[in-house]
């Protein structure tokens, strides 16, 4: 995500929630539950975050190294990075909502 001004500390719990796989998962699948799609309620945090965490995409789940083979670094998977971008779907959501209603 890019940083700016005062922005890094949101984009740091961002990046965070994003990272902690039950977080991910749950946002993934809210957002294709039927009652989710149907709401007549408004639910703009959920939505902004649902929205922010389809931009990500789930990285491989590493296998765990046999026993003699600690300490080999040859074996990690290089990172997938993509161009950074600002979560304006979150900045947008947070400048609309009045103080005490996120």
């Amino acid at each position: 995500l890019i940083n700016r001004s005062n922005y890094c500390y949101i984009n740091t719990i961002l990046q965070a929630l994003v990272a902690c796989p039950p977080f991910y998962h749950l946002m993934r699948t809210i957002r294709n539950l039927p009652a989710a799609k149907n709401s007549k309620h408004p639910k703009p945090f959920i939505d902004a975050m649902c929205s922010l965490v389809s931009e990500f995409s789930q990285l491989p789940i590493r296998s765990k190294p046999a026993r003699g083979d600690k300490g080999k670094k040859d074996d990690i998977p290089e990172i997938q990075v993509d161009t950074p971008f600002e979560p304006t779907v979150i900045y947008k959501m947070l400048n609309g909502s009045p103080v005490g209603h996120v």
